[in-house]
């Protein structure tokens, strides 16, 4: 199963809710309900000097993350980096914890070509675009504002 993160939403996500979250608690809930091998890549920008921001990324890689960090003057959309890493994945289990509704034709192309896309966010989050795809049961959707999951993920 491949996990693709997009860590800049998820951030102002978890901003805006005014939690904290145990990515190590995330990651272990997600991968609970993998079977098989498991690869996880975030997406992020960062500012190199920010100290802060590099304690974050290489906590990330010390639970197994491979984290793709671009310059701090990019704009936070990683739709397309999304995009190409759950393409060329070579298997056909994919969740995308985001809540871009541009994603949202990602998903059908994926699907499309054998792949079985999941969506995970927070649904107090989630970009409305997305709800009629999720209610009707064609996007399987992971919420992480449920209150059994938000237990688990946040500190």
């Amino acid at each position: 199963m491949l996990i693709c993160i997009d860590l800049s939403r998820l951030y102002f996500a978890v901003r805006s809710l005014n939690i904290a979250i145990d990515y190590e608690a995330l990651l272990n809930m997600l991968e609970e309900r993998a079977v098989g091998d498991i690869d996880i890549v975030g997406f992020t920008i960062a500012d190199p000097s920010n100290t802060n921001q590099a304690k974050f990324i290489q906590k990330l890689e010390d639970l197994d993350v491979e984290v793709k960090v671009y310059p701090a003057d990019t704009t936070p959309s990683f739709t397309p980096e999304i995009s190409a890493e759950a393409a060329r994945y070579e298997m056909d289990e994919v969740v995308v914890l985001s809540n871009d509704q541009n994603l949202i034709r990602v998903f059908d192309l994926l699907k499309e070509d054998g792949k079985r896309p999941t969506l995970c966010f927070f649904s107090d989050r989630l970009d409305p675009a997305w709800n009629p795809r999720i209610i009707s049961g064609e996007v399987p959707f992971i919420d992480l504002s449920d209150p059994a999951i938000r237990k688990i993920i946040t500190r």
